[in-house]
């Protein structure tokens, strides 16, 4: 079973939706354009985190993101979302930067994890 990540971003929340598509450009101007697959929508979700790094739990984040390393997805239930649904850490990777020695920002970017 999938881990819960259920710790609270700051407020402002922004994301991409992105649609796959294969195509297929012509000579004379024409593009031929298929969705590609079955779920050709793709969220994804920019987060961001600041407090304090243990009491308000920005070593816990830092550790949940490194047990992850963008490939193990995990449940988070987003903002739109009416349960939870698998996402992992887009590109692989997060920011963090140290503010004033125990405060933190760390900023990630999930992405909906397809399922068959």
């Amino acid at each position: 079973m999938a881990e819960l990540f259920n710790f609270l971003p700051l407020e402002d929340l922004g994301g991409d939706v992105t649609f796959e598509a294969d195509s297929a450009p012509f000579g004379d101007g024409y593009e031929q354009v298929s969705e590609e697959g079955i779920n050709p929508r793709r969220d994804t979700v920019d987060l961001q985190f600041w407090g304090h790094k243990v009491d308000d739990n920005l070593d816990a984040i830092k550790a949940f993101l490194d047990r992850h390393r963008g490939a193990k997805p995990f449940l988070w239930q987003g903002p739109n979302d009416a349960a939870p649904k698998l996402w992992m850490i887009a590109d692989r990777k997060y920011k963090w930067i140290r503010h004033n020695g125990d405060f933190l920002t760390i900023n990630v970017t999930f992405r909906e994890r397809i399922t068959p």
